[in-house]
């Protein structure tokens, strides 16, 4: 019997290729109006996670909690902590907190001379240590034990090749990171699905995490699954986890025998975690790209023998023989990765370094020792500023929110990493 893939397909859209539909153009002016301001300064990385958040979520999420977290620092804490754990970097020790509070005259108007962190010089790149496999560390260790019947398992289904290029000598690489399946750092990654939860549908957050945390008690750690995986040549496992490519997920089948994927590379930005990015600011267009950099390419042999570089927009398909024991990756998974990847490379985190976010600032230095809010004193307010939010989701919308009727919410995929 032919497999039906009608149910699962992915709505075509500019999106796909990061560029602003018509219609997050118009929710991101109508934002700007309601602050009634010219134009809308943001963290970069904050400024990312507009940029493919589902377009309902920005359309109304954003008048009920844009003002006071980004005022108070949390929601840049929230974001750039939930993309280092996706890039498997340290959790950034410098929070924002009510020691670093953020004027609403210069946050939304022009830009404040006065404060040095603004306008501040990115000092020489220096590489993070790295492990053996070209991983960063994790700064907080897990206790969970990984699995490698699931890893043999991939392989096998994959036929032992790159998913993408069709080459041998295969990583089995995790979707959503290794890092990030709990153990002793649980509550890091508690906060990290809370911050997705601000971005995306609480449904579909939701159902993203069950693939990984099967267990309904808290606490839990995640458990390793064929479906969280793919293959990839050791090379372009590496190229993933620096933000160079993504993977749409197209369409998957009924009877989840049959996966199409669509490869995109992807800019991977250099940018200053301090210097701030107006909202209406485009992203870089992954469209006709034939690579990343000159340091990021790849070619892939198709199955008439030809080989030709790996192009934006180049789809291929998975197939499985055995969905039960051997099961293809989660399209769900797969969309988590599609718009953290992006945010990854977009953003600038890819190439972020501890030292970035260990820096004082000037309002710190001369602040008094006693009124300095250190990591720990932060969290907590952080997180149950954030909950309170989430909680009042289903109260009425504030009459200045914005709702467009017409709009389509985008459905799409991504990819994590591990050695």
């Amino acid at each position: 019997m032919a497999s039906s893939s009608s149910n699962l397909r992915m709505p075509e859209s500019i999106e796909h290729f990061t560029e602003r539909s018509q219609e997050r153009s118009q929710a991101f002016s109508h934002l700007i109006s309601i602050f009634k301001t010219e134009s809308m300064p943001l963290p970069p990385v904050v400024w990312a996670f507009f940029q493919v958040a589902d377009l309902e979520m920005v359309e109304t999420m954003v008048p009920r909690f844009v003002r006071p977290l980004l005022d108070e620092g949390t929601l840049e804490t929230m974001c750039r902590n939930a993309i280092l754990l996706w890039r498997q970097g340290k959790e950034a020790n410098n929070e924002a907190g009510p020691s670093k509070k953020r004027n609403l005259s210069s946050a939304f108007g022009a830009p404040d001379a006065s404060n040095p962190t603004s306008t501040r010089t990115r000092p020489d790149p220096t590489p993070l240590s790295k492990t053996k496999s070209g991983q960063v560390p994790s700064s907080t260790g897990s206790n969970v034990r990984r699995s490698k019947r699931a890893a043999a398992m991939c392989r096998e289904r994959d036929n032992h090749r790159c998913i993408a290029s069709k080459c041998g000598e295969v990583d089995a690489c995790h979707i959503y990171p290794w890092c990030a399946f709990g153990g002793n750092n649980m509550k890091r990654v508690d906060k990290f699905w809370l911050a997705l939860e601000m971005f995306w549908p609480e449904e579909k957050v939701k159902s993203w995490r069950k693939k990984i945390f099967r267990s309904d008690i808290p606490g839990t750690a995640g458990t390793e699954t064929v479906e969280n995986m793919v293959s990839l040549t050791a090379t372009l496992h590496r190229f993933h986890s620096a933000g160079a490519f993504a993977l749409r997920p197209v369409h998957k089948s009924d009877d989840g025998t049959r996966l199409e994927l669509e490869f995109h590379w992807l800019v991977v930005q250099q940018r200053d975690p301090a210097v701030e990015l107006d909202l209406l600011t485009e992203p870089l267009s992954s469209r006709d790209r034939i690579e990343s950099s000159d340091q990021f390419w790849f070619a892939r042999r198709d199955e008439n023998g030809t080989v030709s570089r790996l192009c934006s927009g180049d789809r291929f398909e998975m197939v499985t023989d055995d969905p039960v024991n051997k099961p293809l990756p989660d399209a769900g998974l797969l969309e988590m990765q599609w718009h953290l990847q992006r945010i990854l490379a977009m953003s600038g985190a890819a190439g972020w370094r501890e030292e970035d976010f260990d820096r004082d600032s000037a309002a710190d230095m001369a602040m008094p020792a006693a009124q300095q809010t250190t990591d720990d004193q932060v969290q907590p307010d952080v997180v149950e500023t954030v909950e309170k939010w989430l909680d009042d989701q289903d109260a009425d919308i504030p009459s200045e929110s914005y709702s467009n009727g017409d709009s389509e919410a985008i459905s799409d995929g991504e990819l994590g990493r591990s050695p």
